[in-house]
C-alpha cells in the first residue's frame, strides 16, 4: 500500500473517530439515565471505531513508513483510551449492565487496558509492532464485536417489547 493512500486512509479514521467521539460526549453532557436507543449507538459507536482500528492492524505489517506506523498506534491508543474513560459513565447510565462481559476471562475493561499498556510499549519498536500486529488486530476485533453484541442484544430487546 502506497504512503499517500495509507495517509488518506489514516485521515479518514481520524475524522470518524472524531465524529464519533462527539456525538457520544454529547448524549453523555445531558447528565441523564441513558434510553437503550443512547446506550445502543453508544456501543455501536464503539463497536465501528475499534473495527477501524483493529482494520489498521490487519495490514500494518505491510506498511514500511515508521511515520505511518507510529500514527496507527497514536490513534489507537486514542480511542482505546477514550473507550477505557468513557465507558464507566455509560456503563452507570446504561439500562444494560455490562460488567460481567469479558474478554479472554478478563474484564472489558482490563482487556482494553492490556491492549493500550501493549501498543503504546510497542510503539517505539516498529519490528516488535509489526510481529504483533495480528495479535493485536484480533484483540481489537474481539472488543469490537463485544460492543457490537451489546447493542445488538439491546435493539433486539427493544424489537421484542
Amino acid at each position: 500500500m502506497k504512503n499517500k493512500d495509507m495517509n488518506f486512509i489514516l485521515a479518514d479514521v481520524e475524522n470518524f473517530i472524531f465524529f464519533q467521539q462527539r456525538k457520544v460526549d454529547k448524549i453523555l453532557s445531558k447528565k441523564e439515565i441513558l434510553s437503550k436507543e443512547e446506550s445502543i449507538l453508544i456501543y455501536s459507536h464503539f463497536s465501528d471505531s475499534l473495527h477501524k482500528i483493529a482494520n489498521l492492524f490487519r495490514d500494518l505489517e505491510h506498511i514500511k513508513d515508521e511515520n505511518v506506523l507510529k500514527d496507527i498506534s497514536a490513534i489507537s491508543m486514542h480511542v482505546l483510551a477514550w473507550i477505557i474513560f468513557t465507558f464507566p459513565s455509560i456503563e452507570l447510565e446504561s439500562p444494560l449492565f455490562a460488567e460481567n462481559y469479558k474478554i479472554e476471562e478478563k474484564d472489558i475493561l482490563d482487556f482494553l487496558a492490556e491492549k493500550l499498556i501493549l501498543i503504546e510499549d510497542l510503539s517505539d519498536n516498529i519490528f516488535s509492532l509489526k510481529e504483533e500486529s495480528r495479535h493485536i488486530y484480533n484483540s481489537i476485533d474481539k472488543a469490537a464485536s463485544l460492543f457490537g453484541f451489546l447493542a445488538s442484544v439491546m435493539k433486539k430487546n427493544i424489537i421484542e417489547n
